[in-house]
């Protein structure tokens, strides 16, 4: 009466790869591997079970990759789903400081961190300013003399 092997123990074991050296990125390994096997999400106990740990380090991996988008999740249970290319571009381009109205569907150029100043105004009137419209004023009233006397 020997050992039966369990369907886990009898596939090979995958090697850590530095790419996958957090647990999240092993998580999100997982779910890649899984989608794609099964056309269909993973449990948290299934997740679990593969990496060979608790259903509760599984959630708060999950919780953190979906806040970062790169897992989404749905409502219901085995809700978990990969972005898009769309989704993807999208992270990529608020990464770079660009903001994004998906309702308008428009993409704003990237905002300065801290704002530029407004522009400065002026709220005074030069002297040349003022002489330029008295000369103009005084010769558009028709009275010549202010020209002649300044030249004689």
């Amino acid at each position: 009466m020997g050992h039966q092997p369990t369907r886990l123990e009898e596939q090979p074991r995958r090697r850590l790869t530095p790419a996958m050296a957090s647990f999240r990125l092993l998580v999100l390994d997982f779910v890649r591997g899984y989608l794609g096997e099964n056309g269909a999400s993973p449990s948290y106990g299934e997740i679990a079970g593969g990496l060979d740990s608790s259903r509760n380090q599984v959630k708060v991996a999950v919780k953190s990759l979906v806040r970062d988008r790169l897992l989404l999740q749905g409502d219901g249970p085995r809700s978990l789903a990969l972005p898009s290319d769309r989704d993807a571009a999208i992270r990529a381009l608020e990464g770079l400081g660009f903001r994004i109205d998906e309702q308008a569907r428009t993409i704003a150029q990237p905002i300065t961190d801290p704002p530029l100043l407004p522009p400065a105004t002026l709220d005074y009137v030069s002297q040349i300013d003022s002489d330029q419209e008295r000369d103009e004023r005084g010769q558009g009233e028709g009275t010549g003399g202010k020209e002649s006397g300044r030249g004689g």
